[in-house]
């Protein structure tokens, strides 16, 4: 493995992350006015397994964890061309740099102290449910925790330091720092000081910072693409987040909230509210709800004879059988919660309760489609990617060339369907005109009282000119002319061959959700349609948000959309996959295949 140092040395070439038709990371530069800084959380450890506090205390990685930071440095080595590695020293960052670096060219890990995670105090080595029981703290950015622990300010001014420190020495070059949870948030909340919450962060999950004189952005956040082929997705997603950060927890011993949860990305909301939850027989009380940030967050154990909940991408299962865990976001804005959908068995459902009279697509205790009503005055758009096709599965572009499901694609569809069915009252769905939607929208419907689908070709995939029919990968070799114009940053580039640019293909799908949200507010209608598409419709409602991310197939995404603008409720959530066996499935060779 790579020796370590303390003293940083980097005279390597800069490098932007591109890949090219081989699939090699590329050579085109980073900008020489800022560096790139590639943040990975560290692996999973036992300790995150079982919901330990760790703060500064050492734990190595387990068998887990090590596995995802293999999967995560053969990803980092393929999509950039990196210089350098830092790392915290603590030795469940430092494995997982040591494992990334084996696969960068053998580089050498420079360790950093003030990467370190927050320094939690007494509160280190306790299981978090204990923690947030019996030690409510204040969520004052300047309150220490007793027993040695940092404060919020401490936490951010160490850790944002370190990065400008190692963004001022690299720049024009690519960066690897691998981190801790804690810290990320930091960073996080540096770069975006009155943005939404950072949400969950994943072990092994990919963010990166641009950082200039100018000051901070991020380019993505907290990607766990790579983990999908692993097979370590789901264990990931258990009993990382609160292991590592706690600020404050009053107990509540009289409420009981019945809903199982899930955890957001965060990127979507002014505000939201994050609650974790285990399933299990019983239902004990609301255990405690925690403030941060200035956003109100639940955290409790509800022991809730549950079948399921969804509401992001980040809703997955852990791998223990017995003893499930659940995420959901509720998202709210302004003077009402937006809730999302909840089965919840014999139990009633009242969390829009007393928090400003909230309007949601909700599940009554049979598990049917609740009634209450989409305020009259904005739309309700629920927005489904259609199902796979071969051409997905095989990478192949298709834009405005007509290809069918295959069978994975039409059983991902049915699931779909049932989801919908059950969680929203639909009165229209429309589609893309292009089969692959259309037939999509067709098993919907069958779910959804035969609705007829009202076809619609605004709502295609973008025209991708001469690049249709080619396999992505070797677009950029087979037809560099048009590869270029399809990576382009200038909106208004046509692609060779009869191809749109991202503004006319952005002015047609935008115009037609609004005609379509016009013809029905108050009401809740199913749109299917294309991945290039949603990402046009996603950057009309976050203009000047972080990328959308992947957009699977089938995923579901909801806008709210009246004559005052867009909101996103939910965004690409394919939890209704995850119980399929589609999952793994659903994330190959979509993203640039439309």
């Amino acid at each position: 493995m790579a020796a370590s140092s303390f003293v940083a040395n980097s005279d390597s070439d800069s490098r932007s992350s591109c890949i090219d038709s081989n699939g090699n990371a590329g050579s085109n530069p980073v900008p020489a006015n800022f560096a790139e800084i590639i943040v990975v959380r560290h692996g999973e450890t036992t300790w995150n397994a079982s919901g330990k506090i760790q703060g500064h205390l050492d734990v190595e990685l387990n068998e887990v964890g090590r596995q995802q930071a293999a999967a995560v440095a053969d990803r980092l080595s393929k999509e950039f061309k990196i210089s350098a590695i830092y790392s915290s020293d603590l030795m469940r960052a430092f494995e997982t740099a040591q494992i990334i670096a084996i696969s960068c060219d053998s580089l050498e890990v420079i360790q950093d102290l003030a990467l370190r995670e927050r320094h939690l105090g007494d509160l280190q080595g306790m299981e978090y449910r204990e923690a947030a029981k019996h030690n409510p703290l204040s969520h004052n950015h300047d309150q220490e925790i007793p027993g040695g622990g940092e404060s919020l300010n401490q936490l951010s001014q160490r850790c944002t330091s370190s990065l400008e420190r190692i963004a001022k020495k690299h720049k024009g070059e690519q960066v690897v720092v691998v981190t801790h949870g804690g810290t990320m948030r930091a960073l996080f909340k540096r770069a975006n000081p009155r943005g939404l919450s950072p949400g969950k962060i994943t072990n092994t999950s990919v963010s990166i910072f641009r950082i200039s004189d100018s000051g901070w952005e991020i380019k993505l956040w907290a990607d766990v693409s790579h983990l999908s082929k692993t097979g370590f997705l789901a264990s990931a997603f258990g009993g990382d987040k609160n292991s590592e950060h706690i600020l404050f927890a009053i107990p509540i011993s009289t409420l009981y909230i019945p809903y199982p949860t899930l955890d957001s990305p965060g990127h979507l909301a002014h505000n939201h509210i994050n609650i974790t939850a285990v399933r299990s027989h019983l239902v004990p009380p609301l255990e405690s709800f925690v403030l941060r940030h200035g956003r109100l967050q639940l955290r409790c154990q509800l022991q809730l004879g549950l079948q399921w909940l969804i509401l992001t991408y980040c809703n997955h299962k852990s791998a223990d059988s017995g003893n499930k865990m659940w995420k959901m976001t509720v998202l709210f804005h302004k003077d009402f919660i937006r809730c999302g959908k909840w089965e919840l068995g014999a139990l009633f459902l009242w969390f829009q309760f007393l928090l400003f009279g909230a309007t949601s697509s909700c599940i009554d205790s049979n598990g049917n489609a609740g009634s209450n009503p989409v305020p009259a005055n904005f739309a309700e758009i629920i927005v489904v990617r259609h199902g796979e096709t071969t051409w997905n599965a095989s990478g192949k572009i298709q834009g405005h060339l007509d290809v069918e499901l295959n069978e994975v694609g039409r059983q991902q569809a049915a699931v779909v369907a049932d989801r919908l069915s059950k969680e929203f009252k639909i009165s229209a769905i429309y589609s893309s005109d292009l089969m692959r939607a259309f037939e999509t929208a067709q098993i919907i419907a069958k779910s959804c009282d035969s609705l007829e689908v009202i076809q619609d070709p605004a709502l295609r995939e973008r025209h991708l000119g001469d690049l249709q029919g080619v396999v992505y990968r070797e677009a950029a070799k087979h037809n560099p002319v048009a590869h270029k114009a399809f990576v382009s940053h200038n909106h208004d580039q046509e692609i060779p061959g009869g191809g749109e640019s991202l503004n006319q293909l952005s002015q047609r799908c935008t115009s037609s959700l609004e005609r379509i949200a016009k013809k029905h507010k108050g009401e809740q209608v199913v749109v299917v349609t294309h991945g290039g598409t949603m990402r046009a419709l996603f950057k009309r409602a976050n203009p000047r948000g972080l990328s959308p991310g992947k957009v699977t197939n089938t995923s579901v995404s909801i806008f709210h959309i009246s004559d005052s603008g867009w909101e996103i409720k939910l965004w690409a959530d394919v939890s209704h996959l995850s119980k399929t066996g589609f999952l793994a499935s659903a994330f190959g060779g979509d993203k640039n295949s439309g």
